[in-house]
């Protein structure tokens, strides 16, 4: 039998049904969604953001931002690749430089947003590992909005990622990004 060929009470049924699920999907998808994209980054930005990540789940590690970078937003994607690849980064710190002293730098180069996620663990050797989901991931993520991915790492000298991300100025935005006092600790 047809769908075109089901009796309206069976077409309105299944139509009530599948709305129904549609509904909670959507509603599971935005809890998803909710809870994948902290609120912090999206109320008050990249160093907030990373700032209350650190005190969640990276005590050893130490945020050097430009004191600025505090007050100025980026477009919502140019934030969330940055703070989303430093994530990813400290999760590597965690996973194989356990215990090493961490370094998390944000800062505004000339137009670009640039950071890095440092650490004084074991290194690696870079040859054939960035073919890793993480760290493509990563790449992926940054290319996506224009920017680029640095990894250097030597057996027993640490490991340092960065990033760089065009400084687009978020639409919200109530003046041009301008450059702040580069080297202050927040």
């Amino acid at each position: 039998m047809s769908p075109g060929s089901l009796p309206p009470t069976c077409t309105s049924s299944l139509l009530a049904e599948v709305g129904g699920q549609l509904g909670e999907t959507l509603e599971i998808l935005r809890d998803l969604a909710r809870g994948i994209f902290p609120a912090v980054l999206a109320d008050r930005g990249l160093v907030a953001a990373l700032e209350a990540q650190l005190v969640r789940g990276f005590l050893s590690a130490r945020l050097v931002a430009d004191a600025d970078l505090r007050e100025v937003r980026f477009a919502p994607e140019v934030e969330a690749a940055a703070y989303f690849c430093c994530l990813e980064a400290l999760q590597n710190c965690a996973k194989h430089a356990s215990g090493a002293p961490v370094q998390v730098h944000v800062a505004l180069e000339d137009t670009w947003l640039v950071f890095s996620v440092s650490d004084s663990g074991p290194g690696f050797d870079i040859d054939g590992t960035l073919n890793g989901t993480g760290l493509a991931g990563m790449a992926d993520r940054l290319a996506a909005v224009g920017g680029t991915l640095e990894v250097r790492s030597q057996g027993g000298q640490g490991t340092v990622v960065s990033g760089r991300v065009p400084a687009r100025a978020s639409a919200g935005a109530t003046s041009e990004i301008e450059r702040p006092n580069v080297g202050a600790a927040v």
